[in-house]
Order: C-alpha cells, then sequence, then structure tokens
C-alpha cells in the first residue's frame, strides 16, 4: 500500500468557469500539464450550461511547490476540493492520465466526492521494471516551446499547443519525477474496482500510443460493472488534443440529458 510523505494538503489553485447555478464539474490535468490542458472540455461544459473548476496539481502551473509528490498525496489534494467551500459532490470529475488515477483514488477513498467520472487514458499500472524509463520520458517533456510542439503536432489546435506549452514550463521536475518516485507501488486497480459511481474510461489508440493497456482497460470493466470503455480510434495519450469531436461526443453519450 502507498504510504503518505506528509499529512497536509495542497490547497489547489482553482480557475472557475461557466454559470454558477449549473451543474459543477471539475477538471484534472496529466503529470507535466496545467490547469489550461482540458480547456476544450471546459468550453463545451461552459456551453451547457455547466460550472467548471480547473485545478493545477501540486507542483504545477500556479500550485504551490510541496515535500512529496506521492499518489496519496495527490489525491488527498483532489478530495479535499468541493463545489462549493463547505463541501458538496462534483456532478462530474475529469481526469486526464495522472489526473485520471488521481481521482479515481479520490474517489474511492472518499464516498460522495464525485457523482461519476470521465477518465481519460488513466494511468492505472506502471511496471517496477519501467518507472526509470517512464521518469526520463516525462522529464524529457519540460520546457518545450509552442513553436516545437506546434511542428511535431501539426493536426492540434493552437490553443491545445500553447496549453501544452504552458503546463511543460510551468510543472517542476521535482514534481514530474517525485510523482512517481514518491509512489511505492504504481497499481491501482484496486482502487478502480472500488469505484461507486459511474465511470466513462476513454481510451487512445494503442498502434499510435496508449499509457492503458487493452488487458488492463478490460480487467477494469470486469471487476466492476459501472465502468464502461470506449477506444478513441486515432488518437495517442491525449485524444482530447488529437481526436477533440469524438472524445467530446463518447462523453456526450456518457452524460445522456446532462451532456445536450
Amino acid at each position: 500500500m502507498n504510504q503518505p510523505h506528509e499529512s497536509r494538503h495542497v490547497a489547489l489553485p482553482r480557475h472557475e468557469s461557466g454559470p454558477v447555478d449549473g451543474p459543477h464539474a471539475l477538471l484534472v490535468h496529466g503529470l507535466g500539464a496545467s490547469s489550461r490542458a482540458l480547456w476544450r472540455i471546459a468550453v463545451w461544459l461552459e456551453a451547457r450550461g455547466w460550472r467548471v473548476v480547473s485545478v493545477d496539481l501540486r507542483g504545477h502551473g500556479a500550485a504551490p511547490d510541496a515535500q512529496s509528490y506521492g499518489m496519496v498525496e495527490h489525491a488527498a489534494d483532489l478530495a479535499a476540493v468541493h463545489p462549493g467551500g463547505d463541501g458538496g459532490s462534483w456532478d462530474l470529475v475529469v481526469g486526464h492520465s495522472l489526473g485520471g488515477a488521481a481521482s479515481i483514488v479520490a474517489a474511492a477513498t472518499e464516498p460522495g466526492w464525485a457523482d461519476r467520472l470521465v477518465l481519460i487514458e488513466p494511468v492505472l499500472l506502471i511496471e517496477e521494471s519501467a518507472r526509470a524509463e517512464v521518469i526520463a520520458d516525462q522529464l524529457s517533456e519540460l520546457n518545450r516551446d509552442a513553436a516545437t510542439l506546434a511542428a511535431e503536432q501539426p493536426g492540434w489546435n493552437e490553443r491545445d499547443v500553447l496549453a501544452k506549452a504552458h503546463g511543460s514550463q510551468t510543472a517542476r521536475s521535482e514534481a514530474v519525477e517525485g510523482t512517481i518516485a514518491h509512489t511505492a507501488v504504481w497499481d491501482f486497480r484496486e482502487d478502480a474496482a472500488r469505484l461507486k459511481v459511474p465511470a466513462l474510461v476513454l481510451r487512445s489508440d494503442p498502434l499510435v500510443f496508449s499509457m492503458l493497456e487493452e488487458r488492463i482497460a478490460a480487467a477494469f470493466v470486469a471487476a466492476n460493472p459501472r465502468v464502461s470503455v470506449v477506444a478513441i480510434d486515432g488518437a495517442g495519450h491525449g485524444p482530447h488534443r488529437d481526436r477533440p469531436e469524438q472524445t467530446l461526443t463518447a462523453i456526450a453519450e456518457f452524460l445522456g440529458p446532462l451532456g445536450r
């Protein structure tokens, strides 16, 4: 079991938009990103009457630094974020990559924190043998400028390029490395099995790149009848950037009347 390194949660910066009287959604970015990363989903929800809160995780964006960046701490930070100052349940939480895994742990640990989840490529498992390689890959993504990213990803919307650049330039290397290094065992399949709320998992195309293996996604569904998986063909680890229309369509179908 992963043990916390520090007991106090970090107060995450909140970036709020949309009607104040609408249903409430929390958007959680991935490792090495920032609250700007899921901008398209935020705009889409706002247009449908949602109040949207996007946060920066500890050591990312405008959030403060911390002594530890393990998953226990990330999840505790999220569990302390509520629609109202005195608590309340999120109508929807959308998490990408690290944000998806941390949202799973928060929801499994704090029943009533969220009513439903959209998990975009949640990283449920990193084998011990792969940890060093994953850390090196993630650190190599830091301090990227918009021009370089635009050349590498010509199909991305300009706002996606700028959001990615902002995240990579504001995430601290200590946070990126520490998120994995401070998590004793990166295996959150049991947390996923304990979820008590409906969850949609959006999985990328393994022929492009995915951090969620098909066997892991299939086991997720088999272990929890509240979970459904939709594969986004042609998308890499960020389907909300690579295939935005398909991503939003899947979310709309999952939300039903709330997504119209």
